[in-house]
């Protein structure tokens, strides 16, 4: 029962391990790309306004291509979780119909 808790302790931990990194690469590439961002508007060859228009003309782009993602996410998260209420579906007809095979055995 203990080594049971354990093994679930260790697998919760790596698994919010695994979520931390994720986090802390999205926020480093969320960082890099301010960065990359503000370099690119100090060192523009270009006049303030024509900076300012192309700034936010990339800006407007990159968040219809995350819009687009996220979407694309929430619909791949959603065919999954179909998918695995099939195949829970079906184990538990499974399940039902070997007890009942069972139960008939038993009375038999």
């Amino acid at each position: 029962m203990i080594a049971r808790e354990n093994r679930e302790s260790a697998r919760a931990a790596r698994r919010r391990q695994r979520i931390a990194s994720r986090r802390a690469l999205m926020a480093g590439t969320m960082m890099g790309m301010v960065a990359g961002a503000a370099a690119a508007f100090l060192l523009a060859p270009r006049s303030g306004p024509e900076t300012q228009r192309a700034l936010a003309q990339q800006g407007h782009e990159i968040r219809q291509q995350a819009e687009q993602r996220v979407d694309q996410a929430r619909s791949d998260v959603r065919q999954n979780m179909a998918k695995a209420r099939g195949s829970l579906a079906d184990w538990l007809e499974q399940g039902s119909s070997l007890l009942s095979q069972g139960a008939a055995q038993v009375r038999s």
